[in-house]
């Protein structure tokens, strides 16, 4: 018998703004996409406990399109 866990709301946020900031950074390069996606993982994850909810860490990030924006700008020509 296979068993499959249910996505928690917590999970659910989270796997939705990380599909939000992978479609959104397209453009970056492959190593700066993944290096995006990992620090954001790690933020969300790092800063759990201190929020009331994870929803509350992800909009603490701002919107997905804003911040590769940000990386963008920073981003070597």
């Amino acid at each position: 018998m296979t068993t499959t866990a249910q996505l928690t709301r917590a999970d659910a946020v989270v796997l939705e703004y990380l599909g939000e900031l992978w479609a959104h950074s397209g453009g970056l390069t492959p190593r700066l996409r993944d290096e995006l996606m990992v620090t954001v993982a790690r933020y969300i994850t790092s800063h759990q406990p201190a929020a009331r909810d994870t929803a509350e860490v992800v909009r603490w990030l701002g919107p997905p399109e804003v911040l590769v924006a940000a990386v963008r700008r920073g981003q070597r020509v």
